[in-house]
């Protein structure tokens, strides 16, 4: 379920992402929010009211594009080949 709040935060913000990548940015949401021991209903709620509150969606959103950039930076490290 609250995954699903994820997918409606990316498609609000037009971000398309294949499922690995997803599920890796996932993972630090719940990382970096402290939702990962969490019980899957609290996740949802806790996620559900961030993106409800106007702050709430702005850090989630700005933690989202700082992840999407790293990553990218990331991937082009990864295909620089030294000379």
């Amino acid at each position: 379920m609250s995954k699903m709040v994820l997918d409606r935060l990316l498609r609000d913000m037009k971000i398309t992402i294949d499922e690995k990548t997803k599920e890796d940015l996932w993972e630090g949401v719940r990382r970096d929010f402290s939702i990962a021991g969490s019980v899957e209903n609290e996740r949802c709620e806790h996620l559900e009211l961030m993106t409800k509150d106007r702050r709430g969606r702005r850090i989630l959103e700005g933690y989202i594009r700082k992840w999407m950039e790293k990553r990218k930076k990331e991937k082009r490290k990864l295909i620089e080949v030294p000379a």
